[in-house]
């Protein structure tokens, strides 16, 4: 309970200045990333535990959703997995968005069994120059705060910073990682472990607030 309520004061923290879109649902293509790779391609998982069925963009018009406006878009597997080639510098860009249904599925890496989701809600990454881009409850709050910082480096160090502070173990790199396969490893750390359950919990809560705007309803 103790560490709900912390999540709680953390993400109402990052996602109550955003009052006209509640967190998961801002996008951003005022920063372009100083340099993109030979191969403009483009891949990472959607994570919860591992999140099937969700629809996966490039949020091209940047209105923070999966529209017909956006012309690469995927639905993620049973590992999460999503997939973007042939992109554009433009494309490689912009923020990618998560749109999970209610009819996606949570997939246990452990046991392979598979939960429906009761509730939709969105999930963001901001843009990089990564090739890989996770997108998680954690990389959505990095998205939140990179919309008034428009600086990647700014906004992941103030939510590694919030996170720590609230006596969960995260650093700048891992805050991106794909938590699911790292801590469900054969020889998992405690550290990955802690922070698989503890991004988990953060995704329920950000589901939750995100129904208390009605926001993943429109």
């Amino acid at each position: 309970m103790l560490s709900t309520v912390k999540l709680l004061k953390i993400v109402s923290a990052f996602c109550l200045p955003l009052v006209l879109t509640a967190c998961g649902s801002g996008s951003s293509s005022a920063t372009t990333p100083t340099s993109t790779p030979a191969n403009l391609s483009l891949s990472g998982a959607v994570l919860g535990s591992f999140v099937q069925g969700a629809l996966v963009c490039l949020d091209e018009n940047a209105n923070g959703r999966c529209d017909s406006s956006d012309s690469k878009q995927t639905v993620s597997g049973s590992d999460g997995s999503y997939a973007f080639s042939s992109l554009t510098a433009a494309q490689f860009s912009k923020s990618v968005v998560i749109e999970v249904p209610n009819t996606g599925f949570i997939v246990d890496p452990v046991t392979s069994l598979s939960s429906q989701v009761t509730s939709k809600y969105r999930l963001s990454s901001p843009p990089s120059e990564s090739q890989t881009r996770n997108v998680s409850s954690l990389s959505t709050l990095v998205n939140s705060q990179f919309l008034t910082t428009n600086d990647l480096t700014t906004a992941t160090q103030s939510v590694v910073t919030s996170l720590t502070s609230a006596g969960f173990s995260v650093t700048n790199s891992t805050i991106f990682d794909n938590y699911v396969s790292t801590a469900t490893a054969a020889g998992a750390s405690q550290s990955s472990i802690s922070l698989y359950n503890m991004a988990k919990l953060m995704g329920s809560v950000l589901q939750a607030t995100q129904l208390s705007t009605a926001d993943a309803s429109t």
